[in-house]
């Protein structure tokens, strides 16, 4: 993302190869969680790549003769899930990036791809949900799915926009439009009632010199209770 750092790989590339023919952005960064605890900062954060790093390759190859310019996006831009308030906005850039581009006669397209199982940050996600609930991930699809639509794709750089999924988009938006506090609160509850974790009424500040202030309201312990199961 950083724009000095990415001039000298282009340069680098072009002094190699003579010449840069299309771009296939594929870059991210992992910063999931309540947008309460979020950073108005564009420079850090699932911003950083795929907003101000988009930007920045535009901005450098735009008198570039490209024959493509690929973005990648996430359905979570159309059905973003709890806690992707900052993944779901910057994805939803990349979407508008790829308008703008096509309105400057770049043949650019961007993807809404559904999770990739066992590939890159969904990897690492699956491996967390594991260890946190002993459950394993549904949904997705494969890397050979992924690569194979990609190819289909490639033919069709007269869209700006297409979305990858083996499930109905209408059917993910639906399920993302049934996401709040009280939906959230039911997944947890549905752990084994073997759980031996501490009882909120028990749970004291962990901060020196911080003195513990209960849960008072249904909502405050919805949200108690989320947090002592995330963690």
């Amino acid at each position: 993302a950083d724009e000095v750092s990415l001039a000298s790989a282009i340069a680098t590339t072009k002094a190699e190869f003579s010449e840069i023919n299309g771009v296939i952005h594929c870059a991210a960064t992992e910063n999931r969680g309540p947008v309460s605890l979020k950073k108005p900062d564009i420079h850090h954060g699932e911003f950083s790549a795929k907003v101000r790093g988009t930007r920045n390759l535009m901005n450098l190859l735009q008198k570039d003769n490209l024959d493509f310019f690929i973005l990648s996006s996430s359905i979570s831009s159309i059905s973003p899930g709890s806690g992707d308030t900052e993944y779901c906005s910057s994805n939803a850039c990349v979407d508008a990036f790829s308008q703008l581009l096509q309105s400057r006669g770049v043949p650019a397209l961007s993807i809404n791809w559904e999770r990739w199982r066992d590939v890159g940050m969904a990897q690492a996600y699956e491996k967390l949900l594991a260890e946190k609930t002993g459950a394993e991930f549904s949904g997705g699809m494969s890397a050979a799915t992924g690569v194979k639509a990609f190819g289909y794709m490639m033919n069709g750089l007269h869209f700006e926009q297409i979305a990858m999924s083996t499930v109905p988009i209408n059917e993910m938006i639906s399920q993302a439009n049934k996401i709040d506090i009280d939906y959230i609160a039911d997944l947890f509850s549905q752990r084994s009632s073997s759980d031996s974790r501490t009882p909120l009424s028990e749970l004291r500040s962990g901060l020196v010199g911080e003195e513990y202030v209960p849960a008072k309201s249904d909502h405050e312990m919805r949200v108690a209770q989320i947090w002592q199961d995330v963690l």
